[in-house]
């Protein structure tokens, strides 16, 4: 995922994203900021009051250490303030890449 948002999203240097573990920022070679504990409302509440720009969600351990998340793997489902980007699948797993939107 890391490499795809080099290559694809521009000026990615000065962008923050939210995630997990620091392993996808390194490959982007972005700023990254861990996930948020709360609630849904609190993650996009979070996110915009740090200026995040990008949220990955990550099928291997959200389900485990963040349960709460585990809806954001449904690439089929609108999530108000998010906006789905990109999706990699790898054998039984996946991880999606959103946007996070400004408040409207």
């Amino acid at each position: 995922m890391g490499l795809w948002m080099k290559e694809n999203i521009g000026n990615i240097e000065n962008k923050l994203i939210m995630l997990r573990k620091a392993g996808v920022a390194f490959y982007a070679g972005s700023k990254w900021k861990g996930i948020y504990y709360g609630d849904y409302k609190g993650l996009i509440n979070y996110a915009r009051s740090n200026q995040v720009d990008y949220l990955v969600i990550d099928a291997f351990t959200i389900p485990r250490l963040r349960p709460q998340f585990a809806f954001l793997l449904d690439e089929n489902r609108k999530h108000p303030g998010l906006q789905l980007l990109h999706v990699v699948k790898y054998k039984d797993r996946k991880t999606l890449l959103y946007k996070v939107l400004p408040p409207q």
